[in-house]
């Protein structure tokens, strides 16, 4: 008996190739511009971190820079939403590579383009199965090892988790107009961060080197 992976999967035969150069081309772009802004947010950190640092040793420090960088690190706070499309514009680029597997002689498929995104919104599963679909993409390209979308994905559930435990951290500060962050937070925000952008850069890796594997293996298949 087939379980709904498989024939997902055994469905998607009937599919012709597609490129997923255009996809990818507007995932890097918003993936590039979604590392910028999480860079930007860690050095507003780094300089809150050093003004707060300053203040509580005595020093003198100029406030309408601290209030300068909190007004900063709020817009930068806002601007991050631009992950929204980012997210979606990279699993619409996942779905089509997927759906390309069948059309490019990938026999014994395990994920189907749906699973493939589908992994991405169910509790539990979403914390392995995710990776195991691009790890097949990664696979069927003929690029071994894993190493890149092992780094990705590690990165990326360190950054979640970190996040997660800087908004716990921080709590009763989330919701307070004007609220001077504290320093734990800070330094929590900057490791996500920072994960975060390791995160982005090695997704850029893999969504330029499969799509131009796929592209390649493409252009070789003689077609009928």
């Amino acid at each position: 008996m087939m379980n709904s992976e498989g024939k997902q999967a055994g469905q998607t035969a009937a599919h012709p190739y597609r490129s997923p150069r255009n996809r990818a081309n507007w995932t890097i772009g918003l993936l590039v511009a979604a590392c910028i802004l999480f860079a930007l947010w860690m050095l507003i950190d780094l300089v809150l971190l050093r003004m707060l640092s300053l203040r509580d040793t005595g020093q003198p420090f100029p406030s309408a820079e601290l209030s300068g960088a909190l007004d900063a690190r709020n817009l930068v706070v806002l601007l991050a939403v631009v992950v929204i499309p980012t997210s979606a514009l990279f699993l619409m680029w996942i779905h089509l590579t997927s759906r390309n597997l069948q059309p490019l002689g990938t026999h014994g498929q395990r994920f189907s383009p749906g699973w493939a995104v589908g992994w991405w919104f169910v509790p539990i599963m979403n914390f392995f199965r995710p990776y195991q679909a691009l790890a097949e993409i990664w696979r069927s390209t003929g690029e071994w090892p894993v190493a890149l979308v092992i780094w990705w994905w590690v990165s990326w559930l360190a950054a979640n988790f970190v996040g997660i435990t800087s908004l716990v951290y921080e709590r009763r500060n989330l919701f307070v107009p004007d609220a001077i962050p504290s320093d734990g937070y800070l330094w929590l925000d900057i490791i996500a961060n920072t994960l975060l952008v390791c995160a982005g850069v090695l997704a850029i890796l893999i969504v330029r080197r499969i799509t131009s594997r796929q592209d390649e293996i493409h252009h070789r298949t003689p077609t009928g």
